[in-house]
């Protein structure tokens, strides 16, 4: 592979749950890129840990520090664009996602916002993640 150093070759990972699907399937090998050597961006698959654990957790990235959000009649908008889920539908957010989010909305965010299938671990049940526990970007 052309363009990485050593330290910067890609690692293997074996996804173990859904919450990537329909996109990045349980069972599924992904090559991760350590962030220190690729910074991610808006619509790149990332992965993190939750304060506490080891366990690393896959999602997709829907925006970038200093992007603003909105909510409108409870669909998710970043920068004015309607953001789309994993299954290429809007994403809608219910009563308590709503209220969290809103706590963010119409100013820069100083946080990343992540997504997963629904029901899943993502942004709308933790809010912003900082970019700071981003371990690695997926590249392949």
């Amino acid at each position: 592979m052309t363009g990485y150093t050593n330290e910067c070759l890609p690692d293997r990972y074996e996804d173990r749950g859904w919450s990537t699907s329909p996109i990045i399937m349980h069972g599924d090998t992904i090559e991760v890129i350590q962030s220190g050597c690729l910074k991610s961006k808006a619509g790149d698959f990332v992965i993190f840990t939750k304060a506490g654990s080891d366990d690393l957790i896959l999602k997709k990235q829907i925006s970038s520090v200093g992007d603003v959000l909105s909510i409108i009649n409870s669909t998710l908008f970043i920068n004015d664009h309607i953001v789309l889920g994993l299954d290429g539908r809007p994403v809608h957010l219910v009563r308590k996602e709503e209220q969290l989010l809103n706590l963010y909305a119409l100013k820069p965010l100083s946080g990343i916002l992540v997504l997963g299938a629904q029901n899943s671990m993502d942004s709308r049940s933790i809010g912003p993640i900082s970019q700071e526990i981003i371990k690695g970007v997926v590249v392949e």
